[in-house]
Parts: C-alpha cells; sequence; structure tokens
C-alpha cells in the first residue's frame, strides 16, 4: 500500500545519500604526481636536539580516547576527566584526548592542553592525528584509499600551525611501507603505540629521504587497564607547556620517543614511580662528522641504525657514546635499551644542503586529474541516462 510505498521512499533516499557518501570524495580528490625518492644527501647533518641544554622536558601522550558518540566508538569505557587525572598522576605533563573527527576540550582551560583530534572513519583505518587542531575536516574514503586519495586527505588537514601524524600505519595494513615512501607533507610517524612498534616503516621512509620526526603514544581506548596506559610516550624539550613552544620542539625533533611496553611495571603505582624517573637525555653534539651525546643514567645497549634499517654500531653499559658518519651514511637514527627494558628511540641525524625539501607536497597532475574528472562525469551521465531511460 502507500505505507510500502513510503519506506521504499525513504530507503531509496538512504541509499542515495549513502552513495553520495561513498563516491563524492574520489569525485573531488585530485591525482598526483609522486616524485621518485631520494635519500637523504649534502655536507651538512641535521641535529634534531641542539637546543636541548637550554630547554624543559615534558611527558606527552597525544593518543587516548574517551567516551564519545554514546559510547558507540572504541573508548566506550574512558570517562575524558579520569584520562586527564590519570595521566597526570603517573606523571604524564599532556595528557590530550584524541577522539575520533571530535577535538575534546575538557582540559582546555588547564596547563598542558593541546587540542588532537583522530580523523578517519574508513574501514582500512586511515588514520591521522591532527595535533594543534582548531577545526575538524570532515572528508575522508570510507572505502580503500589510493595514494593520491591519501595525499589529498594529508594536504586537507595540513596547515603551518599544526602536526600531521600518520598513526598506526600498519593496522589492516591502511599506510604501508610503500606508501611512507611515497607520501609526504606529513610531519611524524607514531613509531610506539601501548601494545606494538613501527620501527621498520620508519626506517623504510627515513631511507628514502622522507624529513619526518617520531611520535610515541599510548593508543589508549581504556584508561583503567594499565596494559594501554603508560606504555608509549613522548619526552619533548620545549621551551614551555605552550602550544607554539611544544610543536616547534617536535617540528624540530627535539623529543625522544619511549617505549615501556616490555618493561614489568604492571601496576599505576609501579608506572607512577618510574615514568617520573626515566633516564634523561644530558648533551647530544654534532659536529664535523660526529655525534656524541650522555645520558644521567647508563644504558644496558646503544644501537646506531642506518640507511635500510641496518645496524652500524653496538655500544654496552654506558652512559654517554659517539658514532662517526661514514661517506655511505644517509642518516643515523639511535635505539637506546635501558635497564628494565625502557626503550629511547631519538630523532634521526641525516644529511642535508642547506635547505631540506624533502617533506614537501606532491604536485596535482593536471592531465591525470583531467583524465578522472572526465570518466567520473561519464559514470553519472551514463546512470543518469539509464535511469531515464528505464523510467520513460
Amino acid at each position: 500500500g502507500s505505507r510500502m510505498k513510503k519506506i521504499l521512499r525513504y530507503i531509496k533516499y538512504f541509499i542515495f545519500a549513502l552513495l553520495i557518501i561513498l563516491i563524492v570524495p574520489y569525485i573531488i580528490s585530485p591525482v598526483y604526481d609522486f616524485k621518485k625518492p631520494q635519500v637523504f644527501s649534502g655536507k651538512e647533518l641535521y641535529n634534531p636536539y641542539k637546543e636541548i641544554e637550554s630547554r624543559k622536558c615534558y611527558k606527552a601522550n597525544f593518543h587516548a580516547h574517551s567516551r564519545a558518540y554514546l559510547g558507540l566508538t572504541s573508548g566506550s569505557s574512558s570517562p575524558d576527566d579520569s584520562i586527564v587525572s590519570i595521566y597526570k598522576r603517573i606523571g604524564y605533563d599532556i595528557p590530550s584526548i584524541s577522539d575520533y573527527m571530535r577535538i575534546n576540550r575538557v582540559s582546555e582551560s588547564s596547563e598542558g592542553y593541546v587540542p588532537v583530534y583522530e580523523h578517519g572513519y574508513g574501514i582500512w583505518k586511515n588514520h591521522y592525528l591532527v595535533i594543534g587542531a582548531k577545526e575538524i575536516k570532515l572528508t575522508d574514503f570510507v572505502l580503500y584509499q589510493f595514494n593520491s586519495n591519501q595525499q589529498f586527505i594529508i594536504n586537507r588537514l595540513k596547515t603551518d600551525d599544526n602536526i600531521v601524524a600518520i598513526v598506526h600505519p600498519g593496522l589492516r595494513y591502511a599506510v604501508t611501507k610503500e606508501d611512507l615512501v611515497t607520501l609526504s607533507n606529513y610531519d611524524c610517524l607514531e613509531i610506539f603505540r601501548h601494545d606494538r612498534e613501527y620501527l621498520e616503516h620508519l626506517d623504510y621512509a627515513l631511507s628514502a629521504g622522507r624529513d619526518i620526526k617520531i611520535l610515541a603514544n599510548d593508543d589508549c581506548h581504556n584508561i583503567y587497564d594499565f596494559h594501554e596506559v603508560g606504555n608509549g610516550l613522548n619526552i619533548i624539550n620545549s621551551k614551555s607547556l605552550n602550544y607554539k613552544d611544544i610543536a616547534e620542539a617536535i617540528k624540530s625533533g627535539n623529543n625522544i620517543g619511549v617505549s615501556l611496553k616490555e618493561c614489568n611495571f604492571n601496576t599505576f603505582e609501579l608506572k607512577e614511580k618510574n615514568i617520573r624517573s626515566l633516564p634523561k637525555l644530558l648533551s647530544f653534539d654534532v659536529r664535523n662528522d660526529s655525534i656524541k651525546f650522555s645520558f644521567d643514567k647508563p644504558a644496558a645497549e646503544i644501537k646506531f641504525i642506518g640507511q635500510n634499517g641496518t645496524v652500524k654500531k653496538t655500544m654496552k653499559d654506558t652512559a654517554s657514546t659517539y658514532y662517526t658518519f661514514r661517506k655511505e651514511d644517509t642518516y643515523i637514527r639511535t635505539e637506546i635499551i635501558f635497564p628494565d627494558k625502557i626503550k629511547y628511540e631519538l630523532n634521526t641525524v641525516f644529511r642535508y644542503e642547506k635547505e631540506n625539501k624533502t617533506n614537501t607536497s606532491p604536485e596535482i597532475s593536471i592531465p591525470k586529474s583531467a583524465s578522472f574528472y572526465v570518466l567520473w562525469v561519464g559514470v553519472i551521465t551514463s546512470a543518469i541516462y539509464m535511469r531515464y531511460r528505464r523510467r520513460k
């Protein structure tokens, strides 16, 4: 009857709206010309920690989910005020909440507040942290993302003031190692989370000459589960807790990625005690072709890792050490294991010539984009014509 026709009409409207959501992003996304990556090269060596001695250390987590959208998203068991209080309790200065497609402002008036949200609602988990976000960008691809689609989203998210980080890159193969080589214009890669690490992904990007900095987070979805809290953190050497200073420190690489997932800190009390007393980087000098640095506590093992993830040198039981760049070295990243299996990852020292332009965005290909748009116009026109013909 008429009621059934009405229901069917609403179903058609819903299907039409769903198709718009699925298809429109692909229509408006341009096609990019991705340049062939080049390894780091040049006579100069970039020192990410050149101002470390004049700054303070702040501990931060930028990836935690609170109860949102009536509890429909993961994080439903984590009240936002509990997230802030628990992270503060165990020694964090910046306890950011990164809800999906929402800027959480519960602690906006508090010192150490940094606005963050996690962008992405596609089924393949192409997600980005937008740190310092001022607004939400709603555009995303629900289905599979090609490299041009990924670059389109990154470019829409990126501003001069914010930080865009690719998170959990290996999850559901959303962002592969090969994608990290191709894409650019993102600032950071999340290398540690509470249950896994992505150092192989980092080496893929660095070996292709991508000047990206590291982040280490919890990606916590249950604030009351100590397995998810206090396992990944950033030690940021900043002038202050002001967002502008924090962002400057991260963009320049003046932060350390820390993983505590192998440590036996299996209570919140143990986390509170040990996170507050983590080893401190005292100095980091890059002069001529040498890297020299020291900590306030001895490390069990220090690895210097270069092009393609090759271990170039290993030192044991020392608080200070050095590495001399060889002619074939394009970059060196340092991995430090302290007693209790505390793991530090330092930002990369790499070769460059005065101005490094390896992280600029690729240009839009006008011919390829035009061909793509013509194809879509043809498909839509054909669909409309077939619909009209059938009704006639």
